[in-house]
């Protein structure tokens, strides 16, 4: 939000005591701020990400105009832990999945390693938020999702990569209605050992069996998942708890909403 207290000059324009260029040139811009500072109050503000502010040529008719910045139809948390392996494969595959959309793209990192820099050599300083080393993902999602400002929050890791549609197709399950779609998961060929047996221990469930139709579910991951932004950034926020997946997922269905995969 933007939040500006101006208070608007009255009266003639105050004597200062100048002298020929010296006092117009004064006056004058007593009575541009003047007309300035109404101008502002007068217009309402409902930016969100920022403004974009410009001077026109039309003085005194237009000082200056305010546009609001548009919200994002998208926003994309990635949490990152020890990441700097995948980042840069993570963040372009996401990056030409939401091309042609309105979108912001966050990374929440608490790595050791060079996980940030890359994410910051990527997207800007402005886009990555880093946190204490120890910081568990879930909690990461949630940072990500309070700062966040889409109509939809789609959220992953810094360790997936994700194919060209992956963003219109969980986008396309909430804006059909469910609060919430996770789409499959798949090792990449070059996996180790050990991320295998992470992988299998973690996604057995949610495996690629060939099936496009959204089908409810109860739960879903939120490594590959997005949800309605304005339902799940305030749940996160009313609830200030890093671990919201499970408890928002039973406040959902309690609700009668529904889950996809």
């Amino acid at each position: 939000r933007c939040f500006m207290t101006c208070g608007c000059f009255e009266g003639p324009a105050p004597d200062l005591g100048y002298t020929g260029g010296a006092k117009l040139a004064t006056v004058l811009a007593v009575l541009a701020i003047e007309r300035l500072c109404c101008f502002v109050k007068r217009r309402s503000c409902r930016a969100h990400a920022g403004l974009d502010i410009y001077t026109g040529f039309g003085w005194p008719s237009r000082m200056m105009e305010i546009r609001a910045v548009p919200r994002p139809d998208l926003s994309v948390v990635i949490a990152s832990v020890e990441s700097a392996r995948s980042m840069d494969a993570c963040v372009r595959s996401v990056r030409d999945s939401v091309e042609g959309t309105r979108f912001e793209l966050l990374v929440v990192d608490a790595s050791r390693d060079r996980s940030a820099e890359i994410a910051e050599h990527q997207l800007g300083r402005t886009s990555v938020i880093r946190c204490a080393p120890g910081t568990l993902t879930p909690e990461l999602w949630a940072i990500g999702i309070s700062r966040s400002t889409g109509r939809i929050i789609a959220l992953t890791t810094g360790h997936f990569a994700v194919e060209r549609t992956w963003a219109t197709s969980l986008t396309s399950a909430v804006a059909g209605g469910h609060i919430g779609a996770a789409g499959f998961m798949d090792l990449a060929p070059e996996a180790t050992p050990t991320d295998c047996a992470v992988f299998y221990l973690r996604y057995a469930g949610f495996l690629d069996d060939g099936q496009r139709a959204p089908r409810d579910v109860s739960g879903i991951p939120a490594d590959n998942a997005a949800y309605d932004g304005d339902a799940l950034r305030r749940f996160v926020t009313e609830t200030g708890d890093g671990f919201w997946e499970v408890d928002f997922h039973r406040r959902v269905r309690a609700q009668g909403g529904r889950l996809a995969t």
